[in-house]
């Protein structure tokens, strides 16, 4: 079984500081900065809303929600020591590679 630790990016340690049955009705994602996309099936009114949960043995807090893992596109900078061509001291340069495609097409390499 796995507790949620954070539901529509707040904290559930904040259990009195924070009004649930707003949080709920809004159903607001602050990372993608509008409604949370992860729907329930058997009710697609409601949102599932759980970013992060704890989970283990030992309990650790894991992230779940895809959108989480982008905030501040940090799950890019978190990686770059990954890439081949990356070295300690080069700029860190992130692009719309979508937008990159259509306007300058020469430039994408696959």
């Amino acid at each position: 079984m796995s507790d949620v630790l954070e539901l529509y990016g707040h904290s559930t340690q904040s259990i009195d500081e924070i009004d649930w049955n707003l949080v709920a009705k809004e159903q607001l994602c602050p990372y993608l900065g509008r409604r949370c996309i992860k729907v329930r099936k058997s009710e697609p009114e409601q949102t599932i809303g759980t970013c992060t949960v704890l989970y283990g043995k030992p309990s650790a807090p894991i992230i779940i929600c895809p959108n989480r893992l982008l905030e501040r596109r940090q799950v890019f900078v978190d990686c770059l020591h990954l890439l081949t061509a990356h070295e300690p001291g080069n700029q860190l340069g992130v692009a719309n590679l979508s937008w990159s495609a259509r306007h300058s097409p020469e430039r994408v390499r696959a």
